[in-house]
């Protein structure tokens, strides 16, 4: 009974990680107005996958590149911004695409920029900047609403979560 039990497990343990992928990345993004945090949101376009939600910044990782080194590409690529400091937020969002048959795991990141001033890629035409609130009523995804709460949690308390989340770029 004991091997075709584990055998089982085992067949589900293959059938889910085939299935299951690291290949996207979130990244929330925080400029500083003095000591009032602003937060960005972006508007996919109308003629791109899921048109016309709002999101924080997400894209692919490349072959051979690191997930945090997406999240820079993908944050000058979609802004036209440039981080002044990173940190990973404790969450890894995750979600089925039927498109894909696959699970795709996303590593969450948090940026600080010294600018407000964005260039949109063409696939997004709108971009907002705003409190936590406001920026979280916009989002469509639960798991970007969770992520953008940990990081503003995260900035908040400051301490040694912040400190030892840091990534250096």
């Amino acid at each position: 009974m004991n091997g075709e039990k584990n055998l089982l497990l085992n067949m589900k343990e293959e059938k889910i990680m085939d299935n299951v992928k690291v290949k996207v990345v979130d990244c929330h993004v925080v400029y500083w107005e003095g000591d009032i945090p602003q937060f960005l949101t972006i508007q996919r376009a109308r003629d791109e996958r899921y048109p016309l939600v709002w999101q924080c910044v997400t894209g692919g990782i490349d072959n051979n590149e690191k997930a945090y080194e997406a999240a820079i590409r993908e944050l000058r690529e979609e802004t036209g911004l440039y981080p002044t400091k990173m940190w990973t937020i404790d969450q890894v969002n995750n979600y089925y695409d039927p498109k894909y048959d696959q699970v795709f795991l996303i590593p969450i990141f948090g940026v600080e920029v010294n600018k407000k001033d964005v260039e949109l890629s063409s696939e997004h035409m709108d971009h907002y900047w705003g409190s936590i609130e406001s920026v979280k009523r916009k989002m469509l995804w639960n798991q970007q609403k969770t992520g953008l709460e940990n990081f503003y949690q995260m900035l908040m308390k400051s301490g040694k979560k912040l400190e030892l989340s840091e990534i250096s770029i």
